[in-house]
């Protein structure tokens, strides 16, 4: 008598509840109420760059990044490969295109360089490229709140404050 194990001897089964993928839709369009607070502001600006941010965080490829970027987390190297002292955080380059994202969209400068709703600008992107990844909301969320305590000792904070308010990630 034959004993063949029933995983391969049956074909796998069919999975009903389960949802698909959302790829490449337009996260904010696909939002009613997020659309209605965003309306309700009256802000140019933050209509666009949410409408903007919604089409990326909702695309393909920010979604790759975002899984990459879960699957391969930060690793500290205390030491180089001499056993010299370094202190250093190697991340995934998936982290390095979302963190690049993150400020091209201004996620943790609007409220300061926005003329109007800029702190409400700061939730509804931060709102959105969460749908793509979360990790990267805390550095930015750390360089929203560090521009208030910098700017009460500017011989320090004038440097710092700049590179938080660039849209470029370095």
């Amino acid at each position: 008598m034959s004993h063949h194990h029933p995983s391969r001897t049956l074909p796998t089964h069919e999975v009903f509840n389960q949802a698909s993928d959302l790829l490449d839709v337009n996260l904010f369009e696909r939002d009613p109420v997020l659309k209605e607070i965003i309306e309700r502001e009256q802000a140019p600006w933050l209509t666009q760059r949410c409408q903007a941010l919604g089409q990326a965080a909702g695309s393909a490829r920010m979604q790759q990044w975002g899984r990459l970027a879960n699957e391969h987390p930060p690793v500290f190297k205390p030491f180089d490969r001499f056993g010299h002292r370094i202190d250093e955080v190697e991340f995934h380059p998936a982290y390095h295109h979302l963190m690049g994202e993150a400020m091209s969209y201004g996620l943790s400068s609007a409220a300061w360089t926005q003329p109007s709703s800029g702190h409400v600008g700061f939730v509804a992107l931060s709102y959105l490229f969460g749908q793509a990844e979360a990790g990267v909301l805390c550095p930015m969320t750390m360089s929203y709140a560090a521009v208030p305590s910098l700017g009460t000792t500017p011989q320090v904070g004038d440097a710092w404050i700049e590179k938080l308010l660039s849209p470029e990630y370095d």
